[in-house]
């Protein structure tokens, strides 16, 4: 998934000076300076701003402790590319790329059964069953045909559902925010340069299209 852009750090470091307290500290400086008590406005200004700059330096600690657990945790594939097995981080994917799974694996990308050995996906997360869906390499519709639904693409896997049992091979045909959990109409558009069958990823290759 795509991340959220960063704030600037100018707006993190003033993030403690948002709270309804510091604003009433910050009028009583402007009124000790007002009145000429320096000496009150001085220390408050100096509170206020160790406040904000141990506010930011622990912001920045937890930042760096959460990207470092990102680090840890970054998801894997095994796959097939130029006819050999290696494994990569999930979010090179690319559409075209053979995926191997077995079970316990969580399904990377969405993407067409090329193979199915007695498959089972856990897809509750996805279309709210709750006991594992059989699936083959069997296309579900012919060309030409509506769209069939998520729950009826029993020839497809979705990004983020796991298989329960059995063996697979299948070929990505949509990552990050164009996957069928997530699609994004501005991130997904159609590619000029394909059929217009082929421009729906999922669709076009759970109605039985070779894109």
């Amino acid at each position: 998934m795509a991340e959220p852009s960063r704030r600037p750090k100018w707006l993190k470091f003033l993030d403690p000076f948002r709270n309804w307290l510091i604003g009433i500290l910050l009028i009583a400086a402007v009124v000790a300076a007002a009145i000429s008590d320096v000496k009150d406005a001085v220390v408050i200004t100096v509170v206020l701003q160790i406040n904000a700059v141990l506010g930011y330096v622990q912001e920045r600690r937890a930042e760096r402790s959460l990207e470092a657990l990102r680090r840890m945790l970054v998801p894997s594939a095994r796959i097939r590319r130029d006819g050999t097995e290696r494994v990569v981080e999930a979010d090179t994917l690319v559409p075209g790329d053979v995926v191997l799974l077995e079970a316990g694996d969580r399904v990377p990308a969405d993407g067409r059964l090329l193979v199915a050995e007695s498959v089972e996906v856990a897809e509750a997360a996805l279309t709210g069953e709750s006991q594992p869906v059989a699936k083959s390499a069997a296309a579900v519709a012919p060309a030409g045909t509506a769209p069939v639904p998520l729950a009826e693409r029993t020839g497809m896997l979705f990004m983020n559902t796991a298989l329960s049992r059995g063996r697979a091979e299948l070929i990505v045909t949509a990552t990050g925010m164009c996957n069928a959990s997530a699609r994004s109409p501005r991130r997904c558009a159609p590619e000029p340069n394909r059929p217009a069958a082929c421009r729906s990823n999922s669709t076009a290759w759970a109605d039985g299209w070779r894109c």
